[in-house]
C-alpha cells in the first residue's frame, strides 16, 4: 500500500493514500504458519484500548477542549488523520472482530486499557472520579464477555492521590484488574 500523508490546503485538508494503518507488528512472522512454530507460550498484548462511551457521553458537559493540549495544539491535518483513525478503530473494536483478530494474529490475551481521552485529567475532580469509575466499569464489562481472553488495565483519576488509591483499590478488589 503506498504511503499516505495529510495536508492542509486552501480547499481544507486533503488526504492521500493512508499511512498509519493499525496492523499486525514487523517483529515476527505472521498468519500460518506462526502459531504452530512459536515456542509453547503465551502471546499477550499489552497495549489495546476500549473506549467507553458511557463515560464520553457523562463527561462532556464539562470538557474546555481547548484545555486538552492533544486537541488543542493539533493542527488540521493531524486532526484529520485522527478523525480516520478513530473510525478505523470503531470498526474494528467489537469482541468477534477482536478476537478474529487476536486469532489472526497469534495472540491469546489481551490487556484492555481506556484510550488516552479517557484519562480525564482536566475536568473538575467530583466528574473526573465518577467519569473515571464509568469508564473502569465499562473496560470490566468489555472483559468479562471473554475473561480467558481479555484482562483489564483501569484508569485512575490522577489530579488526586486518595481518590486514586480508592479507584486502584476498587479496580483491584471489585473489578479484578
Amino acid at each position: 500500500m503506498p504511503p499516505r500523508s495529510a495536508h492542509s490546503s486552501e480547499e481544507g485538508t486533503v488526504m492521500s493514500e493512508q499511512w498509519n494503518k493499525y496492523s499486525a507488528t514487523a517483529a515476527r512472522r505472521h498468519g500460518k504458519p506462526g502459531r504452530e512454530l512459536r515456542p509453547n507460550s503465551i502471546n499477550i498484548d499489552v497495549h489495546s484500548h476500549v473506549a467507553v462511551p458511557a463515560a464520553a457521553e457523562f463527561v462532556e458537559p464539562y470538557l474546555d477542549w481547548a484545555t486538552i493540549p492533544l486537541a488543542h495544539f493539533a493542527d488540521a491535518a493531524t486532526k484529520a488523520l485522527s478523525q480516520k483513525q478513530e473510525a478505523d478503530v470503531r470498526s474494528r473494536s467489537g469482541h468477534e472482530q477482536r478476537l478474529s483478530d487476536l486469532d489472526a494474529m497469534g495472540i491469546d490475551v489481551q490487556i484492555i486499557a481506556p484510550p488516552p481521552p479517557q484519562c480525564y485529567y482536566t475536568v473538575p475532580l467530583d466528574i473526573a472520579v465518577k467519569a473515571t469509575r464509568i469508564v473502569n466499569d465499562g473496560i470490566a464489562e468489555f472483559c468479562a464477555t471473554h475473561p480467558e481472553r481479555f484482562k483489564g488495565f483501569g484508569a485512575v483519576p490522577m489530579t488526586d492521590g486518595v481518590e486514586a488509591a480508592k479507584e486502584l483499590e476498587r479496580c483491584r478488589k471489585q473489578l479484578g484488574f
